[in-house]
């Protein structure tokens, strides 16, 4: 996937996206947020006498955009449902490779239930780059 932003144009974009109806994408007025990383592809020049703001390409505007280790990415509900919910997932990742889709809930990693997993902890769970077993 590309994405043009003014007469710069950025390629192999790893993209994410939310259908989820809360917070910022509540109002009708939004069809979505740049996120990814791209606005740090830009050195953001604020005009405050006109209200523009300008977007000026920096050295990073070319780096590879890097897919997460997982290959999805998860809201953390044990609290409320017990589950991760998976949000995210990467196109051709080792994730949706392994069958992980969007919507479905994760109850356990590696037979411990998520509810066990306390949130400071979770980002390093998957560093090992070791292979997980998710229920």
């Amino acid at each position: 996937m590309s994405l043009t932003i003014a007469d710069h144009q950025i390629n192999d974009l790893v993209i994410d996206y939310s259908n989820d109806k809360a917070g910022a994408l509540a109002s009708d007025k939004y069809s979505g947020l740049i996120g990814n990383k791209i606005l740090e592809r830009f050195d953001v020049l604020l005009d405050l006498e006109s209200y523009a703001i300008y977007l000026k390409p920096n050295e990073d505007l070319n780096k590879a955009f890097n897919v997460p280790r997982l290959g999805f990415r998860y809201i953390d509900r044990s609290e409320s449902k017990g589950c991760w919910v998976v949000k995210g997932i990467w196109q051709g990742s080792p994730a949706e490779k392994s069958g992980i889709s969007f919507g479905q809930q994760i109850t356990h990693v590696n037979g411990t239930p998520v509810s066990q997993i306390p949130y400071k902890t979770q980002k390093d769970l998957f560093k090992k780059g070791e292979k997980a077993t998710l229920t």
